[in-house]
């Protein structure tokens, strides 16, 4: 599928990552479940690589709790969420607790656990992603590394079937991105070309 999306955000990827209609680079990296994720394992279905600074942030968690609150869009769009932050898989997996929790106390997901007593955190919206070790390197690779803070950008990239970027959005860090957005762009990848 080819179909050519406009970049948004208020400011420019240009630290050498991939461009619209470049390939996604190759990344590894671990769950919140500390389960090694490949990139290239997604091929099949649209992809959200969410890059964001800090767990337990006022902005991310908002915006996490948000993706978390709409994840049966996601799902509809039989899309993948990735979230990738520099935070270790420990702290990863207490947020996830966390992200479950609230979403459970807000009301906003009706079944945040699941019926056979799976650990907390298996039914989030996204999968977050430790770029802790080597570190910032799948930040890096996608050119969202702040070096001078240490953290990736808030940057998502949107990637069709195909691991190709069809989408880049980027805000600054004090900013949520617009969900809406994301998932309009996501729902024209979802088509079938």
């Amino acid at each position: 599928m080819s179909v050519p999306l406009p970049r948004g955000g208020a400011e420019d990827v240009d630290d050498g990552g991939p461009r619209i209609g470049d390939a996604a680079p190759p990344a590894v990296g671990r769950t919140h479940h500390g389960e090694e994720l490949r990139l290239e394992q997604l091929v099949g279905a649209p992809v959200l690589v969410m890059f964001y600074p800090f767990a337990f942030s006022r902005v991310c968690g908002s915006e996490l709790a948000e993706l978390q609150a709409r994840r049966d869009e996601l799902r509809r769009l039989d899309v993948r969420a990735l979230a990738v932050s520099c935070d270790a898989i420990h702290s990863l997996r207490a947020y996830a607790e966390h992200l479950v929790a609230a979403a459970e106390d807000s009301g906003s997901a009706e079944d945040a656990g699941t019926a056979d007593g799976a650990a907390a955190g298996d039914e989030l919206a996204v999968e977050l992603v430790s770029d802790f070790w080597p570190h910032g390197r799948i930040a890096r690779d996608f050119g969202v590394f702040d070096a001078e803070r240490g953290v990736a950008t808030r940057t998502s990239f949107l990637l069709d079937a195909d691991l190709v970027v069809r989408h880049v959005q980027q805000v600054p860090t004090h900013q949520a991105r617009d969900l809406d957005q994301t998932l309009e762009v996501l729902a024209r990848l979802s088509r079938p070309g």
